[in-house]
């Protein structure tokens, strides 16, 4: 929320990293809205996050409602540090 907001990017990174340690709904929705942060260091940490998590679909589901250069990017960043989840 506006909490979330008011916060910089890089205190936003470490809010998305340690809400990925977390496995509950209100995490999840918090990581999945991180993806359309205005910030693209954000968007990619709540990617990677995503993906080690299990939840790469998430982040394919965001790419297909938002096509765009940034999804692309987002797409292809996951692809080249590896998904430990399916490995």
């Amino acid at each position: 929320g506006d909490d979330f907001d008011g916060l910089s990017d890089s205190a936003r990174c470490d809010l998305v990293f340690a809400m990925a340690a977390l496995d509950d709904e209100r995490s999840r929705r918090l990581l999945e809205a991180a993806l359309d942060d205005r910030s693209e260091a954000v968007a990619m940490a709540a990617a990677h996050a995503l993906a080690i998590g299990g939840r790469l679909e998430v982040v394919r589901a965001y790419a297909s409602r938002v096509p765009g250069p940034r999804s692309q990017q987002l797409l292809e960043t996951v692809a080249l540090l590896g998904n430990p989840a399916e490995e």
